[in-house]
């Protein structure tokens, strides 16, 4: 049996398990500060319904109104899903929170 994410899992859980993270978070980042400058603050949940290798991820506004949609953890495009809360992370990552972790990631000094 494959075990699968926690239900609030974020980047932070799949550091040991995704064998590219910095590049995995940096990705990430860089379609949340596109969404950002274009709608407003969000937040990044993953997908729990893997083992956290290459999860897929979504990008929902901050406030939970709107998403931008989901996206392959791998090619980092977006693809149509449905909105099955289950698969999703109940718990998101904000820009900031995202964008220190890669600072970390890369041992990048303030």
């Amino acid at each position: 049996m494959t075990s699968t994410l926690p239900q609030n899992a974020t980047i932070l859980d799949i550091l040991s398990t995704h064998y590219r993270a910095a590049d995995f978070t940096a990705n990430i980042l860089a379609i949340m500060r596109r969404a950002e400058r274009e709608r407003g603050p969000v937040v990044v949940k993953l997908g729990v319904t893997g083992a956290g290798k290459l999860p897929n991820f979504r990008i929902d506004s901050l406030e939970g109104d709107w998403s931008l949609g989901a996206f392959d953890g791998v090619s980092y495009q977006p693809f149509e899903t449905g909105s099955e809360k289950d698969n999703w992370s109940s718990k998101g990552m904000d820009f900031k929170e995202v964008e220190e972790l890669l600072r970390k990631l890369r041992n990048f000094k303030r």
